[in-house]
């Protein structure tokens, strides 16, 4: 599997004297040649020519493109986990929304067109009008616009180097809190990160258990392995 950035160009190439039309991942993933601008790039990924496997994203007039297949014992099971854990605690005490990957998130300001492996967004920021979740013609919402109060984001073999840069970008955005997990070294990896002065700076550990202002709870991630020898993930919550 690949990773594949295309950097925003002027002008489109030409070959033979023709314009090129079509970026083209693995003879599988098609995309115009050329995005003029963040909203001719929002326009495409909801028109029907929207590739319908794969990730592809706007950071800051970069495409991004990945056909890369989550891994089940360090991205998926650990994803999924969190997500359960989280919209439980959402739900029981009527907080906001728990979105999974595949709902966008876009900050035209920040330059940004991602889809997170998980974000919270309060009640309280929608009525505050720091996210939008307009429908569109067909009464749908396919984008969350705005500053999400947290997002997860898991680390896989391809994603780092996006990862690393989404980290500023989601600061500019003005999200909240920043989760992020690395489960694919012997010893899981589990930060929350809050906002400082001039970009996430992680909240210090207390007994193994993280507390997120967010959520007003802290939280501990453990694995043991299950009786196929599969890692199993826990979210621990705390009031």
């Amino acid at each position: 599997m690949t990773t594949a950035t295309k950097r925003k160009r002027t002008r489109r190439p030409k070959t033979n004297g023709r314009t090129a039309l079509r970026f083209i991942l693995n003879g599988d993933i098609e995309l115009p040649a050329h995005f003029s601008n963040l909203s001719a790039f929002r326009r495409w990924c909801m028109s029907p020519e929207y590739p319908e496997h794969g990730d592809v994203f706007w950071i800051d007039g970069d495409i991004w493109v990945s056909d890369e297949m989550e891994d089940f014992s360090t991205h998926n099971a650990v994803k999924t986990e969190i997500l359960t854990v989280l919209n439980q605690v959402v739900k029981a005490h009527r907080l906001g929304y728990m979105f999974s990957d595949r709902m966008r998130l876009v900050h035209p300001r920040a330059s940004l067109s991602v889809e997170p492996d998980t974000m919270y967004v309060s009640f309280e920021s929608v009525r505050a009008k720091r996210v939008r979740m307009k429908p569109n013609k067909k009464n749908r919402i396919l984008e969350v616009v705005g500053s999400p109060d947290m997002i997860l984001e898991i680390a896989s073999d391809h994603s780092v180097p996006k990862d690393e840069r989404l980290e500023g970008k989601y600061f500019a955005a003005g999200v909240r809190e920043y989760w992020r997990v690395d489960a694919r070294g012997e010893q899981i990896r589990f930060d929350i990160l809050s906002r400082g002065p001039k970009g996430f700076v992680p909240v210090p550990s207390r007994n193994g258990r993280v507390k997120s202002a967010v959520f007003g709870r802290s939280f501990r991630l453990v694995t043991v392995t299950d009786p196929l020898g599969n890692p199993t993930y826990t979210l621990d919550v705390s009031d």
